[in-house]
């Protein structure tokens, strides 16, 4: 559960910061039309192909290329990929919704870059920043196809009971249940949490 939630919370934070660069650009078609596009599209390509999929290539790329790279990485790695579309996605879609004309008129005015984003597009789009970033920690929490592909050693939670099923591990009926329902408890927990945060 330790390793499920710390894994999530750092796919999140790195969701945030290179997501909303992405999703500006995205919306913003900062590249050029079909440049964005074409970047738009690449972004979405995890959304379509199977997570086991996308960790069976990761590992033969990340794992057999550089095997030097810990294993705690690869799971990063993998969980940011599949997680970052539905980031970006949801940026792009709150940036979008900005008029255009807000931003030059702040030009006019003399703000620059970092200031439009901090005084216009922050504000407006924070509250899908927060929505976003708990979709990624919840999608990062459930993972297992990735997971499964990548890593070797190390166990998250769904991984675990995906174990428990398959009877890789003696469990009875009642130990699968009560394994389920702490990971459902915890995530219950943290995401109204979340909830009472964002309403403050």
């Amino acid at each position: 559960l330790i390793l499920s939630y710390s894994l999530g919370a750092t796919v999140t934070i790195l969701n945030i910061v290179i997501g909303l660069p992405m999703g500006i650009i995205v919306a913003r078609r900062k590249l050029g039309t079909l440049p964005s596009a074409v970047l738009d599209v690449l972004v979405n390509i995890p959304l379509i192909v199977p997570s086991i999929a996308l960790g069976v290539s990761l590992k033969f790329f990340w794992k057999e290329t550089f095997a030097f790279i810990p294993e705690m990485w690869l799971l990063i790695f993998a969980h940011l990929a599949i997680t970052y579309p539905y980031f970006v996605r949801s940026m792009s879609a709150a940036v979008e919704r900005i008029s255009v004309d807000l931003e030059e008129a702040s030009r006019t005015l003399g703000a620059k870059p970092l200031g439009v984003f901090r005084t216009i597009i922050l504000p407006l789009t924070k509250y899908s920043i927060f929505s976003g970033a708990i979709m990624v920690f919840t999608r990062s929490v459930s993972e297992t196809g990735a997971t499964l592909a990548v890593v070797s050693t190390l166990r998250t939670a769904p991984v675990v009971l995906v174990d428990w099923v398959k009877q890789k591990v003696v469990v009875t009926p009642l130990e699968i249940g009560l394994g389920c329902g702490f990971l459902i408890l915890f995530s219950f927990i943290i995401l109204l949490a979340l909830r009472f945060i964002i309403r403050g």
